[in-house]
């Protein structure tokens, strides 16, 4: 992603654009301003003039190779994913060692979720350069996606080994060993990130879920609070610490946390029926009922909701709302169908 350009860049790129102009009056057809002209464009992000001029450049010269990369680019900053691959590919056919194209076609792989290829992409580009330590990085994150996480752990070693600096990489590795629990391991990556960045609050969210896996829910609480107090609007940090403080019976604190979360992302159904448990728990059964009332507008086939709200309406002596629940959910929900059936069956022989 490309950064603001400041106002010196900017007059420095008007100057240059001038002069490309300059040029074309003299020939309309001077292929290398034309390009250089909508390469100064789209470095100001005026993507719609410079591709007119790529496509003028392309009329001229179908195989230009920069012109062809080019016009791919632009047409993946606009999302047109597989457009842009069209692009890419024919520019590195035409010239097989303009490593960008192959590059920028794995990018766009990525982009549209098709890791398989994007993987075979990766090899290709590590087997023309095998110390391209960006290559397996972004490889490792693809196979992650696949959950091939063994063979992604080892294209994250290989980033490492190549750019032993590359601090993303011990970042998603650490990742990878949360989802293979091997937790003290993964702790050791986040470390290393925050030694490096101190003010890292992913790395710090991530070692909680690691200490929680190791049973050390004080250091995991610690590390929770850490990663607010770096960014006070991290929804993650206060959910998941709301979620250890309900498992450690900490009810009203995890109120709070959920609470937090709400503020922040009031359509947030999750949180409204995490809520919802911490207040039954408390013994807070009207409020409780207004949470799941939350949820279930917030998420109309919220199964979850509609069967914890059953529940507390039964043993509030309300069948009938339980009943009425119960349908609305057999309704709205595609799953748990046979026991909202049974449910409301078990509550009309009741009556």
């Amino acid at each position: 992603m490309k950064k603001g350009l400041t106002l010196e860049d900017q007059s420095e790129f008007q100057v240059a654009i001038q002069i490309c102009d300059q040029i074309l009056q003299i020939d309309q057809q001077n292929i290398q301003a034309l390009y250089k002209k909508a390469k100064f464009l789209e470095n100001q992000n005026q993507k719609d003039e410079a591709l007119q001029l790529i496509d003028d450049v392309l009329k001229i010269n179908p195989n230009y190779v920069l012109a062809l990369n080019l016009k791919g680019e632009i047409l993946q900053s606009k999302s047109c994913f597989e457009e842009s691959i069209k692009y890419f590919v024919k520019a590195y056919e035409l010239d097989n060692l303009f490593f960008t194209a192959l590059y920028n076609k794995c990018d766009c792989l990525q982009d549209l979720e098709n890791y398989e290829e994007a993987v075979r992409c990766y090899d290709q580009l590590i087997k023309i350069d095998s110390k391209n330590y960006l290559a397996h990085y972004y490889k490792s994150i693809a196979l992650t996606e696949l959950q091939r996480y063994t063979e992604s752990l080892s294209s994250y070693d290989k980033t490492i080994f190549l750019n032993p600096n590359y601090i993303p990489a011990y970042y998603n590795k650490g990742i990878v060993l949360n989802f293979l629990k091997k937790s003290n391991e993964a702790i050791d990556c986040f470390d290393k990130v925050i030694s490096v960045e101190p003010n890292h609050a992913k790395s710090y969210l991530n070692k909680g879920y690691s200490l929680c896996d190791l049973g050390q829910f004080n250091e995991a609480l610690y590390n929770y609070d850490k990663a607010i107090s770096i960014n006070s609007q991290f929804i993650e940090a206060y959910y998941n610490k709301g979620i250890l403080l309900d498992d450690l019976k900490k009810f009203e604190e995890a109120i709070k946390c959920y609470d937090e979360v709400i503020k922040l992302d009031p359509n947030d159904s999750q949180s409204y029926y995490n809520k919802a448990i911490s207040l039954q728990n408390l013994k807070k059964d009207d409020e409780a009922l207004k949470c799941y009332d939350q949820a279930i507008q917030l998420n109309m086939s919220y199964a979850n909701a509609y069967n914890n709200k059953g529940l507390l309406l039964e043993k509030l002596g309300k069948k009938k709302l339980a009943i009425q629940n119960y349908k609305t959910a057999m309704k709205k929900c595609s799953i748990d169908q046979n026991i909202f059936s049974k449910r409301i069956k078990r509550l009309k022989n009741k009556q």
